[in-house]
């Protein structure tokens, strides 16, 4: 509540992409700061404006994916490491791709890429249907609104899956594909 006034003790420690450890206080619409305790500081978001934009996104997707039901130390985890991995990546979209892919599957969400969904065959899976939840064969495709899924694409998406964000430079990718 308070860290919103420009003079607030607070307001320098609350930057984008710190980690802290805050003391909250309930209050009667917002919580109030009353003790932060910087962990890590990034100055480097400061510096590079595509690497800050990449940060954005990062923390707009972990906004929307988190929930106020606890601590999720795990997405924490990646959260942390995706930002450490910014300061030196040279493939930003590369790396903003791997942590939404491994955030949606973290979620619970990541559309199934390996067999169709609807029948569970494996082969001629072109089609990625979102209102079903993954891919489907070309025999169960019935024009539903759908996105492409080449070889590529779903090989990309599975190495991303697999890969420690701090090893993404070593990830083949295609520019088209990203």
């Amino acid at each position: 509540k308070g860290v919103r006034r420009v003079n607030s003790r607070f307001s320098g420690r609350l930057e984008p992409g710190n980690d802290l450890d805050l003391v909250l206080v309930k209050g009667r619409s917002l919580d109030i700061v009353t003790e932060v305790q910087i962990k890590k500081v990034r100055p480097w978001l400061r510096t590079d404006l595509e690497k800050l934009k990449t940060a954005f996104a990062v923390l707009e997707m972990a906004e929307k994916l988190l929930t106020d039901q606890g601590r999720n130390e795990s997405f924490l985890a990646l959260i942390r490491a995706t930002l450490d991995q910014l300061e030196n990546e040279r493939r930003a979209p590369l790396l903003l791709l791997a942590f939404d892919i491994k955030a949606i599957a973290m979620s619970g969400f990541l559309p199934n890429l390996i067999e169709c969904v609807i029948c569970g065959s494996q082969g001629h899976l072109n089609k990625l249907v979102p209102a079903e939840g993954g891919c489907v064969c070309d025999s169960c495709y019935s024009g539903q609104a759908a996105v492409d899924a080449d070889d590529k694409t779903k090989r990309l998406v599975n190495d991303l899956i697999a890969v420690r964000m701090r090893e993404t430079d070593s990830v083949v990718a295609d520019p088209g594909t990203i």
